[in-house]
């Protein structure tokens, strides 16, 4: 009886450290691709064989959201705005400027994808981390807790026969 009690605690706790370390590896994993993509937004896309080359920039203006920068190449001044802000970069910082040589237009800033990129990849791996802190001792638990069940179950049924 006592083997049936503590096989059936082990398996409850052991599902809900599964669906803890499941919730950790989700939310942290979803925080730190979203992460990710927020460095990579609004960044340099260049096609295949492009060059890419770099130059200084002024952050013209920083609003909620949005950075903008003004930077020059080959003598014609770019003004372009990025989908993120970071609370390193202000008004009148001067900023590297990664460009598509085919298409000046299309820019990025290394310093404001870096920080982001940083931040993603903390939280993943905390999350990765904290999850399989969970989920192997939950796996382990489950395991032993079915086996417990089931040696209560042989023994009932080997003492009903006696």
């Amino acid at each position: 009886m006592a083997k049936k009690v503590i096989g059936i605690i082990l398996i409850v706790l052991s599902v809900l450290t599964i669906f803890m370390g499941g919730i950790f590896l989700v939310v942290c994993g979803i925080l730190g691709g979203t992460f990710g993509i927020i460095g990579n937004a609004g960044g340099l896309s260049v096609e295949d064989g492009a060059t890419v080359e770099s130059t200084y920039g002024e952050v013209y203006d920083v609003s909620d959201s949005m950075t903008t920068i003004c930077y020059e190449v080959d003598g014609v001044s770019y003004m372009g705005s990025l989908n993120m802000t970071t609370s390193e970069i202000t008004e009148g910082d001067i900023v590297t400027v990664e460009y598509d040589s085919s298409n000046p237009a299309s820019f990025a800033v290394p310093e404001m994808n870096e920080a982001f990129g940083t931040i993603g990849g903390i939280v993943g791996g905390v999350g990765i981390g904290i999850g399989l802190v969970c989920l192997i001792p939950g796996i382990a638990m489950l395991v032993i807790g079915i086996i417990l069940v089931k040696k209560s179950k042989k023994q009932t049924i080997a003492s009903a026969m006696v």
